[in-house]
């Protein structure tokens, strides 16, 4: 059987214009969407990454942090930017809380680049498991999120 091209885009249009006004939105493939939150394990409240928040860190600008990978290799990046993370979409959904990012640039004359992975990070007192993600064109900046976000 051979399908025209616009046939076949009738027939998506039509599907997707069912689905619309048919299917209530709730379920699409057999997938319920729901707009809660999974439930916070009960041994992430003693972790200091849970109760730290944006003001923590604008203090900290400029200063450096140590990131040691699974090898044991240690890199200096030193903190440059802490960015609020606001949607209006979680505010109206009922989400509260805080959601920002944390931008390091390489601190260090070794420009060897980290890759996307969880990391080992420490700096004026505080220790944490993040994940780190490079950004920027020469990916010689970091970038970690860290979501306080409930319901």
């Amino acid at each position: 059987m051979h399908i025209t091209r616009r046939n076949f885009l009738e027939g998506a249009i039509a599907a997707g214009f069912t689905l619309a006004v048919v299917g209530n939105g709730n379920s699409v493939y057999g997938q319920k969407a729901t707009r809660d939150f999974f439930p916070v394990p009960v041994e992430v409240y003693s972790q200091p990454l849970y109760s730290v928040t944006a003001k923590h860190f604008e203090a900290l600008v400029g200063q450096i942090f140590s990131v040691s990978t699974a090898e044991g290799d240690v890199q200096n990046l030193i903190l440059t930017q802490v960015k609020q993370n606001e949607s209006l979409r979680n505010r109206v959904l009922g989400s509260y809380g805080e959601s920002f990012s944390l931008v390091f640039e390489n601190g260090s004359r070794d420009r060897s680049v980290l890759t996307q992975g969880v990391y080992q990070v420490s700096g004026n007192g505080m220790e944490f498991e993040l994940l780190v993600v490079p950004i920027g064109p020469e990916k010689k900046q970091y970038q970690v999120v860290i979501n306080h976000l409930s319901r």
